[in-house]
């Protein structure tokens, strides 16, 4: 499955930059994104208390994961907690110059 994630830190942004770049490159990348996971949560919280928690509970060998940019995963994530081990499964890209962050490397670039 492919997963679009798109966070923003207050109810004062929206979400609709991210969506359209998402969008975009699906479109240009002739990739069907199967699922959305929107939500309004600092980047400092700890990821399994967000969206992303549950998204990344889920993801396998095979998914992948779009984000606008590395730091909308969120600065928890890289900082202190650890990555989970479905990091390491499915593959993550970054709309934001990062790339692709391929199956077995998780995102310890």
């Amino acid at each position: 499955m492919i997963y679009a994630y798109i966070r923003v830190s207050s109810d004062k942004q929206t979400t609709e930059n991210q969506r359209y770049e998402l969008q975009r490159f699906a479109m240009h990348e002739l990739l069907h994104i199967d699922r959305w996971i929107e939500e309004t949560v600092s980047g400092g919280r700890n990821y399994r208390e967000r969206e992303l928690g549950a998204l990344l509970d889920q993801v396998g060998e095979g998914d992948m994961i779009l984000c606008s940019e590395l730091s909308r995963l969120g600065r928890s994530l890289f900082h202190g907690y650890g990555y989970p081990q479905s990091m390491y499964a499915a593959a993550v890209y970054c709309l934001d110059g990062q790339g692709w962050l391929p199956p077995g490397r998780g995102c310890d670039k």
